[in-house]
């Protein structure tokens, strides 16, 4: 009896269900690991990419997602934590930091610009006085 999903691997196989790679293998990926398709195969027409094969993945990407990858012993929550969420005495929170930098106004001109500009204007328009 033929068995399902066997030989899956970083190469093969872009399911987030497979085992990840062994340790030794670069965490960046290599060339080899990308979908392809081989010469001489026709392209599928739509309804054969919009028909659901029996081992198609479904996966609801705002609750289903994996915290702990298969082979793992221990996963990441990606849930926010309300302790971290709290501010501590001595630290600042960013978001307050930078919602000053809204309101935040350089100023008028220099006292060197208006006396510059007063110049100018006695000038007149052909630049003589």
């Amino acid at each position: 009896a033929p068995l399902d999903n066997m030989g899956l691997s970083a190469k093969n196989s872009l399911s987030f269900q497979r085992a990840p790679g062994p340790p030794a293998q670069a965490l960046r990926g290599s060339s080899t690991n990308y979908p392809f398709w081989p010469g001489g195969m026709d392209e599928p027409s739509m309804e054969q990419i919009s028909a659901k094969g029996h081992l198609e993945e479904d996966i609801d990407f705002e609750r289903d997602l994996l915290t702990v990858p298969p082979g793992w012993k221990k996963g990441v929550e990606f849930k926010p934590q309300a302790a971290a969420l709290q501010a501590s005495p001595g630290l600042l929170p960013l978001s307050g930091l930078l919602g000053a930098l809204d309101s935040f106004e350089l100023g008028g001109s220099s006292d060197e610009e208006e006396e510059e500009k007063r110049k100018t204007k006695a000038k007149g328009p052909g630049g003589k006085e």
